[in-house]
């Protein structure tokens, strides 16, 4: 995914809402597992911005958004990588169940894997040997 999507994806407020609702469910689902008794948690702005400046989602932002702006990309980036298929939910509450709730370091970890998962591998897919070419001619590489 080129950048300038990647971008689009963390200011969708579409996706920051539903993305809201996914990471309080993920987050509740890894605390009721790990209690044993059910568990509706809210997770804090504050950790939501820590984790996206843990995993470099930060910097993808424009330098003077606020905490609450930050939280909403994580959340939106956390979501589109569930809705494209990047991220099974299942794995995303065994990670926040493991690291002990829903801790900076738990979801920078999931944003980790839903950028590297969004960003793909570093060399052209399209440029294998026998690979289709599939690269948009109609406009100039980057940088020309």
């Amino acid at each position: 995914m080129r950048r300038r999507a990647l971008e689009e994806v963390l200011r969708d407020r579409g996706l920051a809402q539903l993305g809201d609702a996914y990471v309080n469910f993920i987050c509740s689902l890894a605390a009721s597992i790990s209690e044993g008794r059910p568990r509706g948690l809210k997770v804090s702005d504050a950790v939501l911005a820590e984790a996206a400046k843990r995993c470099g989602a930060r910097a993808l932002l424009p330098k003077r958004s606020k905490r609450g702006d930050i939280a909403n990309a994580a959340e939106a980036l956390l979501v589109y990588a569930w809705i494209v298929g990047i991220e099974e939910m299942g794995d995303a509450v065994e990670l926040i169940c493991r690291a002990g709730g829903p801790s900076p370091d738990a979801l920078s970890g999931l944003l980790q894997r839903a950028l590297a998962g969004l960003q793909g591998p570093s060399r052209d897919p399209g440029r294998e040997e026998g690979a289709e070419d599939t690269r948009d001619r109609r406009r100039p590489p980057p940088g020309t």
